[in-house]
C-alpha cells in the first residue's frame, strides 16, 4: 500500500474514530442529564403528594393546595397511592400501573401504618433520548463521509510538498538541477525538509558551476603554458634548445602553472567558514607591516572608525593582502587604505592614484585572469579572489575610478552586539 493511501486510511480512521467518540460521550452526557432531571422531578411529585396527604384520620384524605395542583397538573401522566394492608388504596392520577417498565417507583412509609408509593412516568423522557440515539445513527454516514472528504483534502496538502521533493529527487537522479521546490507555510517537519532539500539543491548546483568554472578557466589558462613546455622539450630532443637555455624558462613556465592552478583551486572553491568576531584594524595594520620598508612607506592608513566584522582572520588578510599588492603594482605614488562603518557593514577602501582604467573595461577587472596591462605581470586573480572570498562573508566588491587613480571597495557585515566582547579581547591579545 502506498503511503499516500496509508495517510488516507490514517487521517479517515481518526476522524471516524473522534466522531465515535465524541457520539458517545455526548449520548452519556444526554443520558446523564435526563436521569438528573427525573431524578429532580420524581422528587419534587413525590413531596407534592407528601404535602396533599392526610393520614390522621381513619381513611387517608387528600387535601390538594395551589402549589400541590400545580405540580399535578405539570406532571399530569405519572400517579400515586396512599395504602394500608387490608384497607382499599387512595389513588391519585389513575390507576396505579402494574408493570413499571417505563415507571420509576418510589416508596416511603407514612404515620399510621400506611405507605406512600409513586409511580413516575418516564417515557417521555426514553423517548428523549431514543430520538438522540436514531439522530446519531442517522449523522452517522454523514460523519463517515465527511471523514473520508477531509482525509482527502490533508493528504492532498500534505503529499504536494512530497510530491515535489519526488519530483525533484527523479530529476537529480537523472543529473539535473532542478527548480527549489515550494517550501509550505509554518515551521514544521515539512518545511524544514523542503528548506533543507532547497539548501541541497543550491550546494549541488554552486558546487557544479565551481567544477564547470575550473574546467573552463583550466583549459584557457593552462594551454599556453604547456604549450610553451612541449616547445622547449622538443626543442632539447631536436637539439635546437640546449638545455642550459631550456631550464630557466621550463622552471618559470612550471611556477607560473602553478600559480595558475593554485589560484584557479582558491577561486572555484567555496571557504568553509567557522564566522567569528575580528577586529579589522588589527588585520590591516598586520598586512601593512608585512610589507618591506618601501613600500609600508608608500602606504597611508586613515582609521575612521575600528570597525569589527563577522569572518575569519586568515581570509581577511588575504582581501587586504590582495588589494594592497595590486595598488601598489599599478601606483607610481602612494596607496590610501581607509577604514570606516556603517550601522550594520564595515567598510574598506584600497585606493592607488595610477592612471587608472579605461570604462569599458572597468567591469572586467573582477573576471578572473583579465589584466588591462600585460606588461605588469600576474594572472589577472587577485581581483577575481577577492571577490570570491567577500562573497562567502557575504560582502560586496566594487571598483571603480577615482581620478585620479582606482578605488577597490569592499563592505562587509558587522559583528552582532554579543560578539564585540570577543573582539575587543582579541584587541588586547
Amino acid at each position: 500500500m502506498s503511503f499516500r493511501w496509508r495517510l488516507f486510511l490514517g487521517v479517515g480512521l481518526s476522524v471516524l474514530l473522534t466522531a465515535t467518540v465524541y457520539g458517545f460521550l455526548g449520548y452519556v452526557t444526554f443520558k446523564r442529564s435526563l436521569d438528573s432531571i427525573i431524578a429532580d422531578s420524581s422528587n419534587s411529585y413525590k413531596q407534592a403528594a407528601l404535602a396533599s396527604v392526610d393520614v390522621s384520620g381513619e381513611r387517608p384524605r387528600l387535601i390538594p393546595t395551589d402549589s400541590t395542583t400545580a405540580v399535578f397538573s405539570e406532571y399530569s401522566t405519572s400517579r400515586f397511592r396512599v395504602l394500608r394492608v387490608n384497607e382499599p388504596p387512595l389513588e391519585v392520577g389513575g390507576k396505579f400501573p402494574q408493570n413499571l417498565t417505563g415507571w420509576l417507583y418510589i416508596n416511603q412509609a407514612l404515620d399510621n401504618g400506611y405507605t406512600l408509593e409513586v409511580a413516575f412516568n418516564t417515557n417521555e423522557n426514553q423517548s428523549a433520548l431514543k430520538s438522540y440515539l436514531r439522530t446519531g445513527f442517522a449523522a452517522l454516514p454523514v460523519a463517515l463521509g465527511l471523514a473520508v472528504l477531509f482525509a482527502f483534502l490533508l493528504q492532498r496538502i500534505f503529499m504536494r510538498p512530497i510530491k515535489d521533493l519526488q519530483r525533484a529527487t527523479q530529476q537529480l537522479s537523472s543529473q539535473a538541477i532542478p527548480e527549489p521546490i515550494a517550501v509550505p507555510e509554518g515551521d514544521d517537519e515539512l518545511s524544514q525538509l523542503a528548506e533543507s532539500f532547497n539548501r541541497m539543491t543550491s550546494s549541488l548546483q554552486a558546487f557544479i558551476e565551481r567544477e564547470r568554472s575550473f574546467t573552463r578557466y583550466a583549459s584557457h589558462e593552462l594551454r599556453t603554458p604547456l604549450a610553451n613546455m612541449r616547445v622547449l622539450v622538443e626543442g632539447m630532443q631536436r637539439g635546437i634548445t640546449s638545455p642550459e637555455e631550456a631550464y630557466p624558462q621550463l622552471e618559470d613556465t612550471m611556477k607560473r602553472t602553478e600559480g595558475i592552478l593554485s589560484g584557479l583551486l582558491t577561486l572555484t572553491r567555496s571557504p568553509q567558514l567557522t564566522p567569528e568576531p575580528v577586529m579589522l584594524e588589527n588585520v590591516v595594520k598586520q598586512v601593512i607591516s608585512s610589507l618591506c620598508g618601501v613600500e609600508q612607506a608608500r602606504v597611508h592608513f586613515q582609521q575612521v572608525a575600528s570597525p569589527v566584522v563577522l569572518g575569519r582572520e586568515d581570509l581577511l588578510r588575504q582581501i587586504i593582502s590582495n588589494l594592497m599588492h595590486n595598488a601598489l603594482k599599478y601606483s607610481a605614488g602612494s596607496v590610501e587604505v581607509r577604514l570606516e562603518e556603517a550601522p550594520s557593514e564595515a567598510r574598506l577602501t584600497v585606493r592607488d592614484y595610477g592612471p587608472g582604467v579605461p570604462n569599458e573595461v572597468l567591469e572586467k577587472l573582477i573576471d578572473p585572469f583579465f589584466r588591462v596591462d600585460k606588461r605588469k605581470g600576474g594572472l589577472g586573480l587577485g581581483l577575481a579572489l577577492v571577490k570570491h572570498i567577500v562573497t562567502s562573508l557575504r560582502g560586496t566588491l566594487s571598483v571603480r575610478n577615482s581620478h585620479p587613480g582606482l578605488e577597490a571597495i569592499v563592505t562587509l557585515p558587522k559583528a552582532i552586539l554579543h560578539e564585540l566582547k570577543t573582539a575587543k579581547e582579541l584587541s588586547h591579545a
